[in-house]
C-alpha cells in the first residue's frame, strides 16, 4: 500500500517576506507567484533555453509578504494544511506626518494614511503627483 505524504506547512509572517516550512506544492506555488519579465523573448538566455522568461518571487523558501494572500489560495486549492505565525513588527505611526515647507494634497494625504493603515502599498499616482512626498511623509511618519 502506497503512503499518503500529508501536506503540511507553517508560514512565519514577517514584515518584508513569509518563510514556509514543511511540505508543499514548490512548483504550483512558484507559478502563482512569478511572471513573465517584459521582452523576455529576445533575450539571449531565453532564446538558448537557459532561462524561461520569468521573474520568481519564492526564492528558497522565502516569499514577500505581499504575496501571502496568493500563497494560502495555492494551498487551499491543494488541500495542504498551514499555520500561521505572525512575526510582523507593528508599527504606531505619529498622528502628524506633515513635511516643513509642503501641502499634500488631499489625494497625497489619502495615499499616506492608507499606507499607514495597511502598513504597506503600491502608491499609483501619474508622474509630478507627488509620489515622493507621499512616501516622505509615510517615513517621518514612522520614523
Amino acid at each position: 500500500m502506497k503512503e499518503k505524504t500529508i501536506k503540511a506547512v507553517e508560514l512565519v509572517i514577517g514584515n518584508i517576506n513569509v518563510k514556509l516550512r514543511g511540505f508543499y506544492s514548490r512548483g504550483r506555488l512558484d507559478e502563482a507567484t512569478s511572471f513573465y519579465q517584459q521582452g523576455y523573448f529576445h533575450t539571449p538566455q531565453y532564446k538558448r533555453g537557459w532561462w524561461d522568461g520569468k521573474c520568481h518571487l519564492l526564492s528558497g523558501n522565502k516569499l514577500p509578504t505581499g504575496l501571502l494572500s496568493a500563497a494560502l489560495k495555492i494551498f487551499d486549492e491543494n488541500d495542504t494544511k498551514y499555520t500561521l505565525v505572525d512575526k510582523r513588527k507593528s508599527l504606531t505611526p505619529k498622528k502628524k506626518f506633515k513635511l516643513p515647507g509642503i501641502k499634500l494634497r488631499y489625494y497625497q494625504v489619502d495615499a499616506v494614511k492608507a499606507m499607514l493603515t495597511n502598513m504597506r502599498g503600491v502608491v499609483k499616482i501619474p508622474t509630478g503627483g507627488g509620489k515622493t512626498f507621499v512616501a516622505a511623509a509615510a517615513a517621518k511618519a514612522i520614523i
